[in-house]
């Protein structure tokens, strides 16, 4: 079988983010910083472009990864109302068994109804709970299925944590 077809956009420390098709794939490992959350805004202004009709987005987090300063936190919202029109659904994958993982996907589905958007999203435990949702939920363009995009995310994933080096698009 072929590997799939995605582009890694860049890696940094903290996190990595690539594209598929019309979803933004996205491996968070420590704390993000301004100006990771800044690199993904501008992707997501291209993207924007390339999808008029709306994309995707797919978040893992490492059982490293922590809370974004209150500033980063500030900036993330500006850019996710700013956006928010042109979504089509996102999931966020915290990993980890036990009180505080599930204690941890708790809160983030609790912030994601606070938020109120218009769009499907949800927060999954395993990749391939995420994965299976998204292809359920989110219109990919082009269709794939849930075994596609587990083998894509991981490949994502595996990528940053092993220290790949990308720099970003200016």
């Amino acid at each position: 079988m072929s590997k799939p077809d995605y582009e890694l956009h860049f890696t940094m420390p903290d996190l990595c983010v690539a594209t598929w098709g019309n979803l933004i794939l996205t491996s968070v490992a420590s704390r993000p910083t301004l100006t990771g959350i800044e690199l993904s805004g501008n992707l997501a202004l291209r993207f924007q472009r390339r999808y008029p009709h709306g994309y995707g987005s797919v978040a893992i987090a490492d059982r490293r990864a922590q809370m974004p300063d209150a500033e980063t936190r500030r900036r993330t919202s500006e850019l996710m109302k700013r956006d928010e029109r042109f979504m089509l659904g996102d999931a966020m994958v915290l990993e980890g068994e036990g009180f505080w993982s599930g204690s941890a996907r708790a809160v983030m589905t609790s912030m994601q109804l606070v938020a109120g958007s218009n769009h499907p999203s949800g927060t999954f435990a395993t990749l391939p709970e995420a994965a299976h949702w998204v292809c359920r939920h989110l219109r990919r363009t082009p269709p794939a299925d849930a075994a596609e995009l587990i083998r894509v995310l991981q490949d994502v994933r595996a990528l940053h944590l092993e220290g790949a080096q990308v720099r970003p698009e200016l």
